[in-house]
């Protein structure tokens, strides 16, 4: 490992290492991990005196709100909740299958399948509230769950898909629409 200090020339730092280096480098040693992270737009830790410390891994940052209630889930009701976020998914590509044409869907919903802009937004947010939902231990539907998580208008949005959607999922994805019906 090369100590890299004030006066060292960009060649000794080794190929590829940190495109950003400027000869105004810290006060006096930074470890290679901190200039890589520097140099891939993430804010690096200040230089410390023992400049040989590791690097903290990608995987200490803290995680997302929606990924921290899943992470705490049991076996059983993480797959319930990745169900349920697939299921949802599919029913809003179906419902923009059927109600806009195929030139404006540009982009992909969760589930994979390609959906306009705007049903990716009611996806991203169905999605999120699964994701982040309080009762998916205990509930069989949102529609039974006594917390309403989603917002009036996306509310409306929602029901709109799913009445849409949900006759034509027991034709599209027969077997992940039982399963929804049966809460299971």
């Amino acid at each position: 490992m090369t100590n890299i200090t004030e006066n060292t020339p960009v060649e000794a730092v080794g190929e590829g290492s940190c495109e950003c280096l400027t000869t105004d480098v810290s006060d006096s040693l930074a470890a290679p991990a901190v200039l890589e992270r520097a140099s891939s737009n993430v804010a690096a830790a200040p230089a410390s005196a023992d400049a040989t410390a590791p690097a903290a891994p990608a995987s200490a940052v803290a995680p997302a709100p929606s990924s921290r209630r899943a992470a705490a889930d049991p076996p059983a009701v993480a797959r319930r909740r990745a169900r349920e976020e697939r299921v949802i998914s599919q029913m809003v590509a179906l419902y923009c299958a059927g109600n806009h044409d195929a030139a404006s869907r540009t982009e992909r919903a969760c589930c994979g399948e390609p959906v306009c802009p705007a049903c990716k937004a009611v996806d991203a947010y169905a999605v999120l509230r699964t994701a982040r939902c309080r009762q998916m231990h205990a509930k069989t539907s949102c529609e039974k769950c006594p917390y309403h998580c989603y917002r009036p208008q996306e509310r409306e949005q929602i029901r709109q898909v799913m009445r849409y959607a949900g006759p034509r999922m027991l034709t599209k994805h027969p077997i992940a629409a039982i399963r929804h019906l049966l809460g299971r």
